[in-house]
C-alpha cells in the first residue's frame, strides 16, 4: 500500500481530508464488509478531490461510500456499526475529533432518513468516532418531535459523547452545518433538553451546552438570559458547573453589551453602577503599516467608592470598511476579550493588548482610519484613533 507516501503537509483542515484518509476508510470498510470494492471506492472518492473545500470534500467521500454500500438500509447500518466498533475509541471527555471518519456520518441521513429509529441508533453509536452533530440534524428537521423525545432520552446515556450530541446536534447556529430553521425559530426544545445537561459532570459537555446557549442569545436574549437566571437559582444544580456554563454562554451578550448579562454574572457595583473614576487608551503607533500591528495601552481607575466592584475590561476595534467614509456603510465593529477582575477603590487596572493586521482568511482589511474602545461592563470608558496605510 502506497497511497499515503510522500504527501505533502499542509495546514488547511480540508487537506486533512486526503488520499491517506480514503485509504483509511477502505481498510475499515473493507473488513466491515466482505466483497467492498476497495479499489473502486479509493478511485472515485479521490477523484477530483483536490480542487474541493473542506465540506463538499466531506460530501464527495460521503456518496462514494454509500456508492460502494448495499442498497438496503439495514445492510448499511450493519456495517457502520462493526465500523464502529473496530474504530479507535476516544477518553470521555476528550473531543471526538478524527477527521478521517467524518465522511462515515452523511452516509446515514443519506440511505436512512426513512429509517428513523434504525438511523438514530446507527448515529448514536457512530458519534464517539468524530461527532455526529451534523448528520442528525436532517432526522430532526425530518422527524421533530419524534427525534426530540429520541434525544430527550439520551441525556442520560453513559456516554458523554452521546450526551454532548444531544446539545451540539440541536444548536440553532451550528458552524459547519445546515440551518434548522424550527430550532432558529423556536428554541424551546433545544432548551428543554439543555436543562437536562447544564451541569452535567463532563466539561466536553457543558461546554456545547454553553454554545448552544449563546446561539439562542444571538436570536433570543431575553429567553436566553430567562434560562440562565433559572439555572442559577436552583438548589439542585451543581454552582460551579452552572456559574461557569452561564459565564460562557453569555459571551454574545457580554460583548454587545447587554445590561442583564452583566447584572446576571454579578459585575458592576450596588445596583450595577460601574465604579469607573477615569480611563484613558492609547496606540503605538498610531499610524500602521500595511500587514504591520499596533499595541493598545489602557489604564482604568475605579472611584474611592468602589466597594467590591466587579468588571469586564474588553477592548472593541472598528474597522474601515470596503467603501471607506461612505454614509450608511454599517462599521465594522468586534469586540475583544479583555480581563474579568474584582477592584478595589481607587484601584488602576491595566490592560495591553497587540491589534494585528497580518493578513487572515476570516477577515478583510482596508486602509483609512480605525478606531479601538475601551469597554467596561459593555460600557465606552475610553476611545482613540489610528489609521492603516495603504499597501
Amino acid at each position: 500500500m502506497t497511497e499515503s507516501a510522500a504527501e505533502p503537509k499542509s495546514t488547511a483542515l480540508k487537506d486533512r481530508l486526503n488520499l491517506a484518509a480514503v485509504a483509511r476508510l477502505a481498510d475499515v470498510l473493507a473488513s466491515a464488509s466482505p466483497g467492498f470494492r476497495r479499489a473502486s471506492f479509493v478511485a472515485q472518492a479521490v477523484e477530483g478531490l483536490d480542487a474541493l473545500e473542506l465540506l463538499p470534500r466531506v460530501e464527495h467521500i460521503a456518496r462514494a461510500i454509500r456508492t460502494h454500500l448495499p442498497a438496503d438500509f439495514e445492510a448499511v447500518a450493519a456495517v457502520l456499526w462493526r465500523v464502529a466498533e473496530g474504530w479507535p475509541r476516544y477518553a470521555p471527555g476528550q473531543f471526538a475529533g478524527d477527521f478521517d471518519a467524518w465522511p462515515l456520518f452523511p452516509v446515514v441521513p443519506m440511505a436512512g432518513l426513512e429509517h428513523f429509529d434504525l438511523g438514530m441508533e446507527t448515529l448514536r453509536r457512530l458519534t464517539p468516532l468524530s461527532t455526529a452533530e451534523s448528520a442528525i440534524r436532517p432526522f430532526i428537521d425530518r422527524w421533530g418531535e419524534r427525534a426530540f423525545e429520541t434525544l430527550d432520552r439520551w441525556t442520560g446515556d453513559p456516554d458523554d459523547h452521546v450526551r454532548r450530541l444531544v446539545s451540539e446536534g440541536t444548536r440553532p447556529r451550528l458552524p459547519w452545518a445546515p440551518r434548522v430553521r424550527r430550532l432558529v425559530d423556536d428554541p424551546e426544545p433545544g432548551l428543554a433538553l439543555l436543562e437536562r445537561l447544564a451541569d452535567d459532570p463532563s466539561l466536553y459537555v457543558r461546554r456545547s451546552v454553553a454554545n448552544h446557549l449563546n446561539d439562542v442569545s444571538k436570536d433570543h436574549p431575553e429567553r436566553a438570559l430567562a434560562t440562565a437566571r433559572t439555572w442559577l437559582a436552583q438548589d439542585h444544580r451543581h454552582p460551579p458547573h452552572v456559574t461557569w456554563v452561564v459565564g460562557h454562554a453569555l459571551r454574545s451578550l457580554v460583548k454587545s453589551g447587554h445590561p442583564d448579562a452583566f447584572t446576571l454574572l454579578g459585575c458592576g457595583g450596588p445596583a450595577g453602577a460601574l465604579g469607573v473614576a477615569a480611563a484613558t487608551v492609547s496606540c503605538e503607533p498610531r499610524e500602521v503599516p500595511w500587514s504591520g500591528a499596533t499595541v493598545l495601552g489602557a489604564s482604568v481607575t475605579a472611584t474611592d467608592g468602589a466597594e467590591g466592584v466587579r468588571w469586564v475590561v474588553d477592548y472593541a476595534v472598528t474597522y474601515q470598511g470596503a467603501r471607506g467614509d461612505a454614509a450608511g456603510q454599517k462599521p465594522r465593529r468586534k469586540v475583544f476579550k479583555g480581563r474579568v477582575v474584582e477592584v478595589s477603590p481607587g484601584e488602576t487596572v491595566d490592560l495591553r493588548a497587540r491589534i494585528d493586521f497580518r493578513p487572515i482568511s476570516t477577515r478583510r482589511y482596508y486602509p483609512g482610519p480605525h478606531a479601538v474602545e475601551i469597554v467596561v461592563n459593555g460600557t465606552t470608558v475610553a476611545r482613540t484613533d489610528f489609521t492603516l496605510r495603504a499597501p
